[in-house]
């Protein structure tokens, strides 16, 4: 994967955390590839002062060409058959009827982001609601059923661009599911519970720091991965969340050895649905949201602006593997209508844990936080 490409990512998906789990006490799954895809396909049709802050975001570090060039590289990657995973990930358009679009964007969202192109008629919201929802639930395998509402979209709403994920795989050593037994997971100091925990003694790849072990389950195509981030301090997360950050992500994940490890973790089944507005504002995407809005390489009679960002997603862990999925919706509408031979190490994941899944090259495509 390009190298600032997989920075972006993994910015995102660090800086992100707090936002979405202030406490970092409540589960949740969310994925920054998907949200990187939609807010890069507003990126393509974006103008002036929206354009330069798309940029200080999603791109500091190099031109445009090069940085659509390698969006569209990591979709082929995607797109490639593998053997023993399924890794699907899809882009589309859905517009008002009669709504005049540019050519150059419309090409670009064909070439860069393999997407395509629906008209509906959004004044008849349940209608157009429930043909992007059909849409969503099909790529994801019917994992995300109703990431809109009909109350979100109406005559206002201009465009809705869309991308979907969704990814399946067995672990290349499964857990022996005559090991899992009922174990004490703990949130917090007032906070216990019962659950699934699941047992593996091998064999991994792992690493550490003074706040965290690092261990990496690897899938059966070799390539793709989840990788645990679990506090070596019980209740330490949100401690050590203040100063980690993505050098040290990459360095951990640089540093990996394979050791003999004794790996507990629950198997776990994760559901959540995030407003990104908040997010990505504080990101410093802000002018996208108001009359400031420049999105004149989309439309040149259309003056747009973003009213919502939603992404829902969806994760299950087991003995077996991870089925996970994920859908993000950029809603916009006209300005005017804003809406080794030595002792194994231990790791205990009976506490709260961050988890990464990765796809080759160590690009992010979920995180999520298990509590």
């Amino acid at each position: 994967m390009d190298t600032n490409f997989a920075a972006v990512q993994a910015n995102f998906t660090l800086n992100s955390l707090n936002t979405i789990s202030p406490s970092n006490s409540e589960a949740f799954i969310f994925s920054p590839l998907s949200l990187i895809a939609a807010l890069s396909m507003c990126y393509l049709g974006a103008g002036g002062r929206t354009a330069e802050q798309f940029k200080n975001v999603l791109n500091p570090n190099q031109d445009d060409s090069e940085y659509f060039s390698a969006i569209e590289r990591s979709l082929i990657a995607m797109e490639k058959s593998q053997s023993n995973v399924t890794l699907i990930s899809a882009n589309k358009l859905f517009i008002q009827n009669g709504l005049d679009l540019n050519y150059t964007f419309l090409a670009g969202i064909d070439k860069y982001f393999h997407g395509h192109l629906q008209e509906l008629n959004f004044s008849d919201n349940v209608k157009s609601v429930n043909t992007i929802n059909n849409y969503i639930s099909n790529v994801t395998h019917n994992k995300i059923n109703k990431l809109l509402s009909p109350d979100s979209v109406g005559r206002g709403t201009r465009l809705v661009l869309a991308n979907a994920i969704y990814f399946k795989g067995n672990w290349k050593y499964a857990f022996n599911e005559n090991a899992t037994q009922k174990a004490v997971f703990s949130s917090n100091t007032s906070n216990q519970r019962k659950v699934d925990m699941m047992y593996l003694s091998r064999k991994l790849l792992y690493s550490e720091n003074f706040m965290f072990h690092m261990v990496k389950l690897v899938y059966n195509d070799d390539k793709t991965s989840m990788v645990l981030l679990v506090p070596k301090h019980k209740f330490g997360l949100s401690d050590g969340l203040r100063t980690y950050n993505s050098s040290m992500f990459s360095d951990m994940l640089g540093d990996m050895t394979e050791e003999d490890i004794r790996l507990s973790m629950p198997k776990f089944k994760t559901e959540s649905t995030h407003d990104l507005e908040k997010l990505v504002k504080a990101f410093g995407i802000t002018d996208a949201f108001s009359d400031k809005a420049d999105f004149s390489g989309m439309s040149n009679k259309d003056g747009l602006m973003i009213s919502k960002i939603v992404q829902k997603a969806f994760v299950e862990v087991n003995e077996k593997g991870t089925e996970a999925a994920v859908a993000t919706a950029v809603l916009m509408v006209r300005m005017s209508m804003p809406m080794a031979s030595k002792s194994p190490i231990i790791v205990k994941a009976d506490h709260p844990f961050l988890y990464f899944i990765l796809g080759a090259d160590n690009g992010l495509l979920f995180n999520g936080l298990y509590a």
